[in-house]
């Protein structure tokens, strides 16, 4: 399948600021991504952090939504219409997340 750069390029800016504010390069946001957990942090105040194989860090910005997810487990981050940002387990489980780095 052939990727054109600025697909490449949105895929990889995904999930942050200016290109879900719609600032690409004219290049459609995908709707939602699957990414393998490379690393899992917990905050004092339960919330995690995940770090995906690809080097994508995304903090869980729901503190009274409790996930369990692990090193290796594929999930999937949808956007939202709103611009929101949902990360959801193979088990179903969901919880919003933002991208950090």
């Amino acid at each position: 399948m052939k990727t054109s750069i600025g697909r490449l390029a949105a895929i990889l800016l995904w999930g942050f600021a200016a290109v879900s504010l719609g600032q690409t390069s004219g290049q459609e946001e995908p709707k939602s991504l699957a990414f393998v957990v490379d690393r899992v942090e917990r905050r004092p105040a339960g919330e995690i952090i995940l770090t995906f194989q690809d080097g994508q860090v995304w903090q869980q910005t729901d503190r009274n939504q409790k996930i369990d997810v692990r090193r290796g487990e594929q999930v999937v981050i949808r956007r939202a219409a709103s611009g929101v940002f949902t990360l959801v387990t193979r088990g179903g489980l969901s919880t919003r997340v933002t991208r950090v780095h």
